[in-house]
């Protein structure tokens, strides 16, 4: 006899909720109890999960004796008319009919069939484990869950019978597809996706948002877009921690799977993104953070191999302005053929951006690919800044020169560990050099501060305080492009 688990209702408010009771989220709980433990009390809310195909034509004969057993399907099958009944998965059913009763559905230990999307606002979906309570969608072209609103999704496996195609265009093939966004109390949290076009996604749509919700405590593993695809405008006060992205296409073999992106995170602000690890797979870029006004903090890469040239492992544009604390770089693969150019950081527009802690170390290069620590993009501008503290390379791969395409060439690193290269007070640019530039080019009323003024003022003689810039370009003669300001000891 095949063993049947039930969804069983403890009424808390109002079992049975219509759509407008279920918006005010007064909702009862639906339990999935073993049934060789205890007797199911509402058949409509029997599910398998042993793993295996169960479709409705195998229990029912007509779509009437299945609209019976499923009311939902009378309004699912005339909003989908293309999905034929016989073939939908009861396991399916019988989730999807607890949720649209308006039930929180604790889903027991098990693998859980399904051939469409669960779908449901502000849905209550939790497990006894992610690597206990498992849903699994069969159908490689649809997301296995689609929600927004308020949901509450938890201690879950996520994932499809199979890792969707690279040809797969997103939203289709994705863990968790926040269709219309979250709103503050909105929580998924310790759950597990697995084989996805992307883990969690959230499509650019000036009408949908994040807000004050949490993402936390999630390993996604097994993607061929990203791991988290976070866009859309006005994202705001919300909490995204803990995430580990870890792309082993066959962990016992070393084979690893390509993505374009690790994270994606499209206009952000206020809250608070820490502890985001990217690791073990070919990716394009690693982390975007495009127009948002957010820290980053704790970034981890490991195991990490470029594939696209003129990629980087952060990639910041729009008018972002951000402090990115504690990147670290271990056990990672550059390969020329793979990533000829590759950066740490690429930025874009007038994106400025702090970097206070950046370390590498046991990394290695196959061939001789172009590294740099900072690239501008074809779109930056001259409001563009990196200031950059902290930094220790271990292994000293990023040595190439960096390159910003900005014409008159404008200094878009204002500072690089204990090098200050450029700031403003008033209309005035100042720069610190140990001597007089004898390259680049500059504008006239530029200030080049002497950095080793102290060392020599301790000697108690005469010296260079400054040097002040007389006309535009890029030569460099005393006296012609540069006055000397010196400092009598007294």
């Amino acid at each position: 006899m095949k063993k049947l688990l039930l969804l069983f209702p403890i009424i808390l408010f109002v079992a049975g909720c219509s759509m407008s009771e279920q918006s005010t989220n007064k909702q009862s709980v639906a339990v999935i109890h073993n049934l060789t433990a205890e007797k199911a009390d509402k058949s409509a809310y029997k599910a398998y999960g042993d793993g295996r195909s169960h479709p409705l034509k195998k229990k029912f004969s007509t779509r009437l004796e299945a609209e019976k057993e499923y009311p939902f399907l009378r309004s699912y099958l005339r909003k989908y008319p293309n999905v034929d009944w016989k073939n939908l998965e009861v396991d399916f059913c019988a989730i999807q009919q607890s949720l649209m009763d308006g039930h929180e559905t604790r889903i027991p230990p098990g693998t859980y069939l399904i051939n469409r999307p669960i779908e449901q606002e502000n849905m209550r979906l939790i497990g006894e484990g992610r690597g206990k309570s498992k849903l699994v969608q069969t159908d490689t072209t649809q997301p296995v869950l689609i929600t927004g609103g308020v949901p509450y999704i938890s201690d879950l496996y996520i994932g499809h019978s199979s890792l969707p195609s690279s040809k797969e265009k997103v939203p289709n093939g994705t863990g968790i597809y926040l269709k219309t966004g979250l709103r503050d109390g909105a929580v998924l949290e310790r759950l597990y996706i697995e084989s996805n076009t992307s883990g969690i996604y959230l499509r650019e749509n000036s009408k949908v948002h994040l807000y004050s919700s949490s993402i936390r405590d999630i390993r996604i593993t097994r993607f061929r877009h990203s791991a988290m695809f976070l866009a859309s405008r006005g994202n705001t006060g919300n909490v995204i921690s803990n995430i580990y992205a870890v792309n082993w296409n066959d962990y016992n073999k070393k084979t690893k799977l390509q993505a374009k992106y690790g994270m994606v995170l499209k206009g952000f602000d206020d809250g608070i993104i820490m502890q985001l690890n990217i690791e073990h797979g070919l990716y394009g870029k690693g982390i975007i953070l495009s127009g948002s006004n957010i820290d980053l903090d704790s970034i981890h890469f490991e195991g990490y191999e470029p594939s696209e040239n003129y990629g980087s492992f952060f990639y910041i544009d729009g008018d972002s302005k951000t402090t990115i604390r504690n990147t670290s770089l271990v056990y990672s693969r550059f390969d020329e053929k793979k990533a000829p150019n590759y950066s740490i950081l690429s930025v874009g527009n007038n994106a400025n951006i702090v970097m206070d802690g950046f370390r590498e170390r046991k990394n290695n290069v196959i061939g001789s690919p172009r590294l740099r620590k900072f690239y501008g993009t074809s779109t930056i501008e001259n409001k563009a800044s990196i200031k950059a503290d902290n930094f220790y390379m271990e292994d000293r791969l990023f040595r190439s020169d960096d390159y910003f395409p900005i014409h008159p060439v404008i200094p878009i690193v204002r500072q690089y560990n204990n090098e200050r290269y450029f700031w403003m007070e008033g209309d005035t640019r100042h720069f610190v050099k140990s001597s007089m530039p004898q390259s680049g080019t500059y504008q006239k009323g530029d200030i080049v501060h002497n950095a080793d003024a102290a060392k020599q003022l301790a000697k108690g003689k005469p010296f260079v305080e400054e040097w002040i810039r007389l006309t535009n370009g890029n030569h460099h003669i005393l006296g012609k492009d540069w006055m000397e300001v010196k400092k009598q000891v007294k």
